[in-house]
């Protein structure tokens, strides 16, 4: 003996789903362009491998290069202790006053208040904060030095490319 299930029959009427109208301005100067509602913010980046410009969103944390296919790290570090080695991110590096790092740094931005031993690149802002101390060589657009800070070696400042 066999037990069959038979599908019950629904008596309601049948409900569909329709698209939201979406309406636009009939005199729109515009008519294709994006709405500022759903626009996302982006940053100007450089591939450290093949130096190709390009827009990422700013929420990003990585990225590849559009002509090389590398990946570009776009995240922030913060150090509060010693570390040795290379660091490349198009974020921020963050050093604070108990941290040290020694070595490469290859990065968006650099806020020093701790202690760099080494050679920094930057696209953008390096900050030594009051008690800083940077040793080494610094490439960047601008450098902000505080009183109080200690820097010893060599920067070059290289003019900020136009977008």
């Amino acid at each position: 003996m066999g037990f069959f299930l038979q599908k019950k029959q629904d008596s309601s009427p049948k409900k569909t789903l329709e698209a939201p109208k979406i309406t636009t301005p009939q005199n729109s100067q515009q008519e294709n362009a994006p709405s500022d509602d759903y626009s996302v913010a982006t940053r100007r980046i450089t591939c450290p491998s093949c130096n190709v410009k390009q827009d990422v969103p700013v929420i990003a944390i990585s990225a590849f290069c559009k002509k090389c296919g590398v990946r570009i790290n776009l995240q922030d570090y913060k150090k509060n202790d010693f570390f040795r080695g290379d660091l490349v991110t198009k974020g921020t590096l963050f050093i604070t006053a108990t941290g040290e790092v020694k070595g490469n740094a290859n990065v968006g931005d650099a806020v020093i208040d701790g202690k760099f031993d080494g050679y920094l690149i930057a696209e953008g802002v390096v900050k030594l904060m009051p008690g800083a101390q940077l040793y080494g060589e610094v490439h960047a657009p601008k450098i902000y030095v505080a009183d109080g800070a200690t820097f010893v070696g060599f920067s070059h400042i290289q003019k900020e490319e136009d977008n």
